[in-house]
């Protein structure tokens, strides 16, 4: 039989018919392991807050995240409302631009506390 896509006449191996290729397994490289953490460790870098490498009492600031997974961070010395906090934030946001705090939609009128984490989804730019 000719090979009608090229001049390879490379002779193959006949199957009986209905009869499925060997099984080809793929080399085995070295085994890589896995990093070592520790509990504490693990405990410890899931309490810390983002804010630490700041200098920044986290408690005193209300972090903005985008839904690009960006976050900013605002300095407030007490509950603020969501338009003052977008003010001070530098940055802009589209008019489509929904803010959620606890899986709540929220107004620019809503007092957020210290501490909180607000939700931006739709376009936001800057920072």
């Amino acid at each position: 039989m000719e090979n009608p896509f090229g001049t390879d006449s490379t002779p193959q191996p006949e199957q009986p018919e209905g009869s499925l290729p060997p099984a080809v397994t793929p080399e085995e490289g070295p085994a890589v392991p896995a990093a070592q953490t520790s509990l504490d460790d693990f405990v410890n870098a899931e309490t810390e807050p983002e804010t630490a490498d700041l200098g920044v009492d986290p408690n005193n600031v209300i972090q903005i995240r985008t839904s690009s997974g960006q976050s900013h961070y605002v300095a407030v010395s007490e509950a603020t409302t969501l338009g003052r906090i977008k003010e001070r934030s530098g940055l802009t946001y589209g008019a489509g631009t929904q803010f959620f705090l606890n899986n709540t939609v929220i107004g620019d009128d809503m007092v957020v506390p210290m501490g909180s984490t607000v939700v931006a989804v739709g376009s936001v730019k800057g920072g």
